[in-house]
This record gives structure tokens, C-alpha cells and sequence, in this order.
């Protein structure tokens, strides 16, 4: 009797990016990154939190990656949350993944100057 073999989560990942048609839409190069960071959030999530189908894939589990994972730099981060909100889609999940935490502030200018300070009157 043939044994079953078990698929992994970034191989379920890849198998439903592409079924969706997303690899072959936009650029070359930018598919195979979000491709491969999904899949790389994929293996992470089934090595450390015992998932084991896209289908258990949820919400608590994506905080945990950015938890695990707060050092990388805020455009990463949000490469890699790009790459997960077309998994989501493409797995059929409502909503979007959990967001990472970006640490950028935008810088406050130091002299406003007096159209940012009073308010515009009506024509």
C-alpha cells in the first residue's frame, strides 16, 4: 500500500498563490519574492506553531511571526505583509493578516509655518 506523503505549509502556500494566478501577474522578480516570503512564513509557522494545513493558518499565528521576527526593517516587514495578504486571499480568508508593528515615526517638521497652523476658510 503506497504511504501518503504529507505536503508541506509552504508547498500548500505555493500550490494556492499559483492556482490563483497571482505568479503570473506583475513583475517577474516581485512574484518570486512575495512567493518566496509567503512560503518562508509558511515554514516558519508550521515549525513553530504546529500548523499543518493552510487552512489553520490564522491571525494568532502571523503575531507570532512578527514577534519572532521584529528585528527586520520596516520595508521588509512590509514586503513580507504584502506576501501575506495575497495568501490571504488566495486562501479564501476574510479580511487581511495581521499587520506588523512599524517603529518609523514620521518626522515632525520644525518650523510648520502658518498655513499648517491655522485653518483653511471656506471659498
Amino acid at each position: 500500500m503506497p504511504t501518503l506523503v504529507k505536503k508541506s505549509l509552504a508547498h500548500q502556500c505555493r500550490v494556492t498563490v499559483r492556482m490563483a494566478g497571482y505568479d503570473r501577474q506583475g513583475g517577474k522578480n516581485n512574484r518570486r519574492q512575495q512567493l518566496k516570503r509567503a512560503a518562508s512564513v509558511c515554514d516558519w509557522v508550521q515549525r513553530n506553531c504546529q500548523v499543518h494545513h493552510l487552512g489553520q493558518l490564522g491571525g494568532r499565528h502571523i503575531v507570532q511571526f512578527w514577534k519572532a521576527h521584529a528585528n527586520l526593517a520596516d520595508s521588509t516587514k512590509y514586503s513580507y505583509w504584502l506576501a501575506l495578504r495575497q495568501l490571504w486571499r488566495c486562501a479564501g480568508k476574510a479580511g487581511d493578516p495581521p499587520r506588523p508593528v512599524i517603529l518609523t515615526v514620521l518626522p515632525v517638521p520644525a518650523n510648520p509655518g502658518p498655513a499648517l497652523l491655522q485653518p483653511r476658510e471656506p471659498a
